[in-house]
């Protein structure tokens, strides 16, 4: 609300604003060109400049017109689509191949712990200023600083490193687009997607549990806000560092530790689905919401780590983290959707609505595990093959 009073908009242009920042996924696998062509660091510094001129814009001009601020939300989802996997990329080369799960858990408990931050801060602004348009620009004003912060620490800190081959400008264009191609051949790079998408689609079923425990169970207000804070943020902090430690150093293997972990959420949500639906069985549902709430925040901290274990070429590594995007992330534009008309179709018995978004939820770890099955063995026979070899 307070967003909305600054920036002077509708909730239907607010909803619109969201919409251009999820055209993302739609340039993800073009993206992937611009990840081989140019260094991880070169694009994170050029995506946070972007966001900061937003930001700017956003404080420094009070009413702007709407065009320009859709144009805004545009240069965002556009920016994301080289962004993240720049950031995915950078994850996988500057940490080592026996790593990797542990890089990407780190990674994933470092974003949740600043998210949280970020949270308690506007927070705790909100309630010493009120929640009015003020407050909400000097927290957008304290997100701007913190990009620039990002942006010198970026130029100090991440090598820049070019694994393109080429010598002319020309013909590093020409090898960014082979290595784009390769990425969009490759099987190990879908298989990997199709298991971010298995489990990206079970995350988001993270967001109805909260609402699941209020409609069926009858969880209080006070109960909910506690639920909903150390399922969504506090799991999210503990599970990302400890759900690449099962993978590397447990597992010996992201994958493998991936194939364990959606079986294992298969059954908490066979749980899930079998409780019966009465408040005699509120805590019991609570253990299984808990357990599935970690499991999968397990598996969505190592999620990109299987493009390191395939042992990807690092000359297209770029181009597989953004066609692996482009599948994980594709449940945004249909799993929100359905899960609404599936509660709107039995809001006279929600507890049927939500039997089936955790049966969604189910099938899809189902696949996921699946996938990772048959990439582990791919990938193990790949290894033996080459060490025949040598």
């Amino acid at each position: 609300t307070p967003l909305l009073e600054m920036l002077n908009i509708t909730n239907a242009q607010f909803g619109m604003l969201f919409t251009l920042l999820g055209t993302a996924t739609f340039f993800y696998i073009p993206a992937g060109w611009l990840n081989n062509r140019f260094t991880p660091r070169q694009l994170i510094i050029s995506g946070l400049i972007i966001r900061i001129i937003g930001t700017v814009y956003m404080v420094a001009f009070v009413n702007a017109p709407y065009i320009t601020l859709c144009a805004v939300a545009l240069s965002w989802g556009i920016v994301d689509a080289f962004f993240w996997p720049a950031i995915l990329n950078g994850t996988r080369l500057f940490s080592s191949e026996q790593n990797q799960g542990l890089a990407f858990g780190l990674l994933e408990s470092v974003r949740r712990a600043m998210e949280f931050g970020m949270n308690t801060l506007a927070l705790l602004i909100f309630a010493k200023l009120g929640s009015d348009s003020r407050a909400m620009r000097i927290i957008i004003s304290i997100y701007t600083i913190l990009i620039v912060l990002w942006v010198l620490l970026s130029m100090r800190y991440i090598p820049n490193i070019m694994y393109l081959k080429s010598e002319t400008a020309a013909e590093k264009n020409k090898e960014a687009l082979q290595g784009l191609i390769k990425a969009l051949l490759c099987p190990e790079v879908w298989l990997s997607g199709l298991i971010s998408m298995a489990i990206y689609t079970t995350y988001i079923t993270i967001v109805y549990s909260v609402p699941y425990m209020q409609n069926v169970f009858m969880l209080t207000p006070t109960q909910a806000v506690a639920f909903g804070l150390f399922t969504a943020s506090g799991i999210g902090i503990i599970a990302g560092v400890f759900g690449g430690f099962l993978g590397d150093k447990v597992f010996k293997s992201p994958v493998r530790m991936l194939s364990y972990s959606l079986i294992l959420t298969v059954i908490v949500l066979l749980g899930v689905l079998l409780t019966p639906k009465n408040t005699n069985y509120l805590y019991v549902s609570m253990v299984l919401m808990f357990i599935f709430s970690f499991v999968i925040f397990i598996s969505r901290s190592v999620m990109f780590a299987p493009i390191g274990e395939a042992n990807i070429p690092k000359e297209f590594s770029g181009s597989a983290m953004a066609v692996a995007s482009f599948l994980a992330y594709s449940p945004i534009f249909w799993a929100y959707g359905v899960n609404g008309l599936l509660l709107d179709i039995n809001k006279d018995n929600p507890a049927q609505g939500y039997y089936y978004i955790f049966l969604i939820a189910l099938i899809s770890s189902a696949v996921g595990a699946i996938c990772a099955i048959i990439l582990y063995r791919l990938t193990k026979a790949k290894k033996n093959k080459e060490n025949n070899n040598q």
